[in-house]
């Protein structure tokens, strides 16, 4: 099935992992209001003066990650990975995690990185 909205993006998973990625859309657009949210390559992406992030799940686990389109540039953290030299990736288990001042200051760099 093509993605082309979140609604579609969403009918792939249970009625937890859609609740998750409700609440990460949620608080990206509650920590960054003037991002633009669209659909690329079958994902749901932010846009900020460009690509800011994207959610998505490891293949063959349960674990959703935001991934950031400029995590190289981003400062050495624990909290993101990623054996890319573009994406750098947080992982988002559960509420807890989302609700972390490690998301919140993630993002927020990644914010300044596409102003």
């Amino acid at each position: 099935m093509k993605v082309k909205t979140l609604d579609d993006f969403i009918a792939q998973y249970t009625e937890a992992e859609a609740e998750l990625i409700l609440q990460i859309r949620a608080k990206i657009l509650e920590l960054v209001p003037d991002v633009e949210e669209r659909i690329s390559w079958s994902l749901p992406y932010f846009y900020l003066n460009g690509a800011l992030c994207y959610i998505y799940r490891q293949k063959g686990t349960p674990n959703f990650y935001v991934a950031f389109a400029k995590g190289y540039l981003m400062k050495p953290n624990p909290l993101l990975t990623g054996d890319t030299t573009v994406i750098k990736r947080f992982y988002i288990f559960d509420e807890t995690t989302l609700e972390s001042d490690d998301f919140k200051s993630i993002l927020l760099e990644a914010v300044l990185l596409n102003k």
